[in-house]
């Protein structure tokens, strides 16, 4: 993830202000441990934090590259598609 910020990949991915939206959801908090959720057009990260005396700190972390967008097709006849439901993710 380092490298690739070093490189510039969040300038080429989410180059408008509306595609560089950070969804972060906290999943869990106990006590002086947390699970987060961290989405944006570049990164799906999971991450583990923990609260020390200097505030939270992230203890672990998951990431992957965020998969391009793709929709269902569907067949509606011989020679015609469209698409049908939200936009998935590719795999």
């Amino acid at each position: 993830m380092v490298e690739a910020t070093a490189r510039g990949v969040g300038r080429t991915r989410g180059a408008n202000p509306e595609d560089r939206v950070i969804d972060i959801k906290v999943v869990d908090v106990y006590d002086r441990i947390a699970s987060v959720t961290v989405r944006s057009p570049i990164y799906h990260e999971y991450l583990h934090l923990v609260r020390t005396s200097e505030g939270w700190r992230i203890a672990n972390a998951l990431w992957q590259r965020t998969l391009p967008l793709r929709r269902s097709v569907t067949r509606s006849g011989p020679g015609t598609s469209r698409a049908t439901g939200p936009p998935e993710r590719l795999r």
